[in-house]
């Protein structure tokens, strides 16, 4: 059944104008709908019994915006493809349902939170943006998590669309807000520190290299983060560290995107040229950028104590020229030991500073 006739169907079915199978007596129709819907899994039947269970408690239920939410999460149920697409029949029922649902209950958060999804699924994605941050601050930390996920997939969706126009600082200012929240369970963090590096990829990928070393911290068995990480680092040009992380990807699986990377990082880095003694500084750079160096003095410290150590070569250097040439032009022994002493105090300051 095509996914028009199938909402087509479905209408019908709320209507109470087709009987089907499989629907038994419940003493609360709204909640088993309701559970048919959280079992929901890829089974179209299950929403069709729960738009039947809906049907007998349609008048009942009719000003009550929660019954209109289920119905238009249902309908978007119904017109799913894949990844994050659905039919254009699906996505205009659903706005329709939610809209009736702002009606009746136009400042609700869960409203509120399905009218961005609308906007979302709708392309609006600036509008979408604009709403969800124009909300009350939340104090349930339940609505705190959900405005944050849904930021974060909003942000996405901006950074990966090519016909919404926002400013790269903007985008900054969004995802720096966007921190591990209370009670976030291990998998949410992998997945919060995993997107934040989706984000970044397309502006800072220094950033996003951050991001993905932090999931892996946590998850090192994702071929998808090595392999995501790969082409931040590669897009950094750290073409070395980005081979070592594509391979990794590849030990866990082999798949297409990843030995496309893999042999392009090949071409860039032969055997011979991993690890040249002029790469160091800037692979040093990155580290610090990425967070690991030194906790106290950060990379500003590395910088000077290199300075302090090139000045003491060039003081020596300069003892021994200034020694050769005072004695060529044939100066005294005091002029000759007072510069060297002078010199010497310079050193040593230098050395413990």
């Amino acid at each position: 059944m095509e996914k028009a006739e199938l909402i087509s169907y479905a209408r019908s079915i709320l209507n109470g104008e087709i009987m089907i199978q499989g629907v038994g007596y419940s003493p609360d129709r709204f909640e088993e709908a309701k559970r048919l819907v959280n079992k929901y899994e890829g089974d179209p039947n299950l929403l069709l019994q729960a738009l039947r269970n809906l049907s007998f408690v349609r008048e009942e239920m009719g000003f009550d915006h929660r019954f209109h939410l289920l119905v238009a999460t249902i309908m978007l149920s119904l017109g799913f493809y894949s990844g994050n697409t659905y039919s254009e029949e699906s996505i205009e029922e659903y706005n329709l349902w939610v809209g009736r649902a702002e009606e009746l209950a136009p400042n609700d958060f869960q409203v509120q939170m399905a009218k961005v999804r609308g906007l979302q699924l709708s392309g609006q994605l600036i509008e979408a943006m604009a709403l969800i941050k124009s909300l009350p601050v939340q104090e349930e930390q339940e609505k705190k998590n959900k405005k944050t996920g849904i930021l974060i997939d909003l942000i996405i969706n901006i950074a990966r669309s090519t016909g919404a126009k926002v400013e790269v600082q903007e985008l900054y200012r969004f995802t720096e807000e966007i921190q591990p929240w209370e009670g976030i369970s291990t998998s949410d963090l992998f997945s919060l520190y995993s997107r934040k590096g989706t984000i970044y990829l397309s502006f800072d990928p220094i950033r996003s290299s951050y991001n993905y070393l932090k999931a892996l911290k946590i998850r090192s068995d994702s071929p998808w983060t090595w392999h995501n990480l790969s082409i931040s680092l590669k897009l950094s040009k750290f073409h070395s560290i980005a081979l070592k992380a594509s391979n990794r990807a590849l030990s866990i699986v082999r798949f297409g995107a990843a030995e496309t990377i893999n042999r392009e990082l090949r071409q860039e880095v032969s055997e011979n040229e991993l690890f040249k003694d002029k790469d160091l500084d800037p692979l040093i750079d990155v580290f610090y950028k990425l967070g690991y160096g030194e906790t106290t003095g950060g990379k500003g410290a590395v910088k000077k104590k290199k300075k302090k150590w090139e000045e003491i070569g060039y003081g020596l250097a300069g003892t021994v020229l200034w020694y050769f040439t005072l004695r060529f032009f044939g100066a005294p022994d005091w002029i000759v030991y007072g510069i060297m002493v002078i010199v010497g105090i310079g050193l040593i300051i230098t050395i413990f500073e």
